[in-house]
């Protein structure tokens, strides 16, 4: 008998985030306002749906041109005034695989007819852009809408003027430097931010088109030129000189979620995600030797990897009191997003040190402890090779030891400037509990990701604030549901994105099952997505939303166990064993028989168990018996309870037994010669040899007579805990009899597994021809 004691998890509703999470925790959300020319610095929350621009969703202003607008044939309108520019296509089409394209021609069109610059009727320049609520957002009750030719000379306005740099970007008024962090990082790499433009020169009719991924899809969101003011100059963000770009996408991003005030608070890894389609993950920063592989190892593969960068954003502790954005003492804002950008080993005078480069969004406001600007620790040589500075940048360095005493967690968005993207909407509005989504591989050696997305929370912030992100579960397969190949990979999370780093070797199909247990009633829709190096293709109709997992068996199997090496192997025969495993809501135990021979049978028994429950076709949750024929496997699964959040514990005992075939039986009897006698006839041996051999089943007796008589022999016995699988009744005398050259085979089960088990016997033989 066997005895194991386990406890175990799943992933919970606090540990929130990626792949990397730790239970029971969550992440900051970085809720901050940059303090600007003695102007009041706000607090702003914000999510809302992109537009879909249609020519009706335009207003004329002037009844005149409404006959001569009904007459216009929208496709043979052209203009060369104002001609918008488009980014270059090979960036471009790394963003999606569908063909998605605002109707520009129609917008031109509008234009044209109306001579009057774009406006933007779903989202006007007035207070209900702004907040749905001017006493929690009182800077809305300040702001001056202007056109930014009234902010700047329009014969001095750029979209972009020269390269396209971190230090552009300088916060204004609006709590959003999570997303001016994301900016900040991405403009690292000017491509990243030159392809979201669709207009990338001033447009003297007043509008600029950009590319935002939303909920998992990529938009274009269009918007007008219409800016929040405050004394003439930009209310929120802004960039240095007369470019507007950083305005631009920040109006985007609050046009998507229907306000500013809602953009207000987030995550540096969302934005970014919302400006790549990249997936990403994080960590804690309680240990520094972790933290640093993190930061390091991707720093290191970047610099010899070129189909990826790595965007790194870190959070800073909250103040103790609870306020937002305060500077301690050492320099460091409280609740605060940063960059991360560079990460070396250095020899100080101390000796070897690790350090890290980080960028404060603000543009200004450094850490002032050691390997600060002016720390003693730099040396020439070191300045040189650090390229460091001394001025008010946003720009500082720091060791990674009082890195992790200064922040909490540190995001990494895995951006592949090459990849393709495509994605598919998942609607789960029958209720159903499983949706399994079937795709291709158009190539081999297919590398990337598959996502799910949620919903975002800021959508939902005006309507409900009660909308909270759910648990999805998505595990994907080679194959179909019907022929299942290979396990590709899975994840278990409640944040908004999550992601199953894939290596698609074969060209072909794959599938995909998602679960949900929804935290909300708003909505019952997320999406899918592939983030490849090579396409990936979707098709609704090959989306099936079912309640139950005839096949969940047979996924569950092909997963491979979590600890290899781990199997509980059986000692009577190495080609059997067990392992547990948990996955997609389950724990179970997988029972493989790799024998040809061998018909095996456990008999299991929890002596503890918490937050599971058994599944069919067993109903005891305490207690269940498998057998298993030779080349075969079993499943048993327990659900794990949602009243656990995920926790469970069992504790369990077992016994089994190993049932040789007749064949195998005799073979192994004979191999190990056990127990070999040569019966005797009056008193003289004979070549009729008996065998007696305990097994993991019971007892075997077995006969070979060898001579040219009949042999019989009339067998007295007595059992203990063993009982005749011949149904022979050994209370009294049993006779035997074994024809010449011929053998014979008595099977003995044993009736408690728990007790011992022996024999007594006599007999009395002759031969008879």
């Amino acid at each position: 008998m066997g005895n194991v004691c386990c406890s175990n998890q799943e992933i919970t509703k606090d540990a929130f985030v990626s792949n990397t999470l730790q239970p029971y925790e969550e992440q900051h959300i970085y809720d901050d306002a940059y303090n600007q020319n003695d102007e009041q610095d706000m607090i702003i929350n914000s999510r809302n749906d992109a537009i879909n621009l249609y020519m009706g969703s335009f207003v004329q202003n002037d009844d005149q041109y409404t006959k001569q607008q009904n007459d216009v044939n929208f496709d043979s309108i052209t203009t060369e005034e104002g001609e918008a520019k488009i980014s270059t296509v090979q960036i471009k089409q790394t963003l999606y695989t569908d063909n998605i394209k605002m109707d520009l021609d129609s917008i031109k069109a509008y234009q044209l007819i109306s001579k009057n610059k774009y406006e933007d009727h779903d989202f006007l320049p007035n207070i209900n852009s702004l907040t749905s609520n001017p006493d929690q957002f009182p800077i809305s009750k300040k702001v001056i809408w202007k056109r930014i030719d009234q902010i700047i000379p329009q014969g001095e306005i750029k979209v972009f003027q020269g390269k396209i740099e971190p230090n552009d970007i300088y916060q204004g008024q609006l709590g959003d430097c999570y997303f001016l962090s994301a900016l900040s990082t991405l403009a690292e790499e000017p491509d990243l931010i030159s392809r979201l433009f669709e207009i990338v020169e001033y447009n003297p009719y007043g509008y600029y088109i950009v590319w935002l991924n939303h909920d998992g899809f990529w938009k274009q969101v269009v918007v007008d030129d219409y800016f929040p003011c405050i004394n003439n100059k930009p209310a929120f963000s802004k960039s240095h000189d007369n470019e507007i770009w950083v305005m631009i996408l920040e109006k985007a991003y609050a046009n998507l979620f229907k306000s500013y005030h809602t953009i207000q608070a987030g995550l540096p890894e969302l934005a970014v995600s919302d400006l790549t389609g990249s997936p990403f993950e994080w960590i804690f920063t309680r240990n520094v030797e972790e933290t640093w592989n993190f930061i390091f190892s991707k720093i290191e593969d970047e610099k010899v990897n070129t189909k990826v960068k790595y965007i790194l954003n870190a959070g800073s502790n909250s103040d103790s009191k609870g306020g937002i954005e305060v500077k301690d003492n050492t320099g460091i804002i409280s609740g605060h997003a940063y960059a991360v950008l560079d990460a070396k080993v250095v020899m100080s005078k101390d000796g070897q040190e690790r350090i890290l480069q980080l960028r404060n969004p603000w543009g200004k406001g450094e850490w002032q402890g050691a390997w600060s600007d002016q720390s003693d620790k730099w040396t020439p040589q070191l300045k040189k090779e650090c390229n460091l500075s001394n001025k008010n940048d946003g720009l500082f360095w720091m060791s990674v030891e009082d890195f992790c005493q200064k922040y909490s967690n540190i995001s990494c968005n895995y951006v592949y400037v090459n990849n393709l993207y495509n994605s598919i909407k998942i609607d789960f509005k029958n209720q159903r509990n499983y949706a399994v989504i079937s795709f291709k591989s158009t190539t081999n050696s297919n590398n990337g990701y598959i996502q799910y997305h949620q919903k975002d929370q800021k959508n939902f912030k005006n309507i409900d604030n009660s909308y909270d992100y759910s648990q999805v579960r998505m595990i994907i397969f080679r194959g179909t549901p019907n022929n299942i190949i290979s396990y590709v990979g899975q994840v278990t999370s409640y944040a908004r994105n999550g992601f199953i780093k894939v290596n698609l070797q074969n060209q072909g199909e794959y599938f995909a099952i998602v679960q949900v247990n929804w935290e909300q009633s708003l909505t019952r829709e997320l999406a899918i997505s592939s983030y490849t190096e090579k396409e990936i293709r979707f098709d609704e109709k090959n989306v099936q939303f079912i309640d139950e997992l005839s096949f969940i068996d047979d996924c569950l199997v092909k997963i491979p166990p979590k600890n290899i090496g781990e199997e509980y192997v059986y000692k009577n025969d190495s080609q059997i064993f067990r392992y547990t495993n948990s996955s997609f809501g389950y724990f179970y135990y997988v029972y493989v028989n790799q024998s040809t021979t061998t018909i095996f049978h456990e008999h299991l028994i929890m002596t503890k168990l918490e937050h599971l429950k058994i599944c069919p076709p067993y109903c005891d949750s305490y207690s269940f018996e498998v057998e298993l024929k030779p080349q075969t496997h079993k499943v048993v699964k327990y659900k794990i309870l949602p009243e656990g959040e995920g926790n469970y514990q069992y504790h369990f005992k077992f016994t089994n037994r190993f049932i040789l075939s007749k064949e195998s039986l005799i073979e192994r009897i004979i191999e190990s010669q056990s127990n070999k006698k040569a019966r005797k006839v009056k008193g003289v041996e004979t070549q009729v040899y008996f065998y007696s051999m305990f097994h993991s089943d019971g007892l075997a007796f077995y006969y070979q007579n060898e001579t040219q008589h009949t042999y019989y022999e009339q067998l007295k016995l007595t059992l203990t805990n063993l009982k005749s699988e011949d149904n022979l009744d050994f209370s009294q005398t049993v006779n035997i009899k074994i024809p010449p050259k011929s053998e014979k085979l008595l099977k003995f089960k044993e009736i408690n597994e728990e007790q011992k088990s022996s024999f007594k016997l006599a007999y009395a033989a002759y031969f008879k021809d």
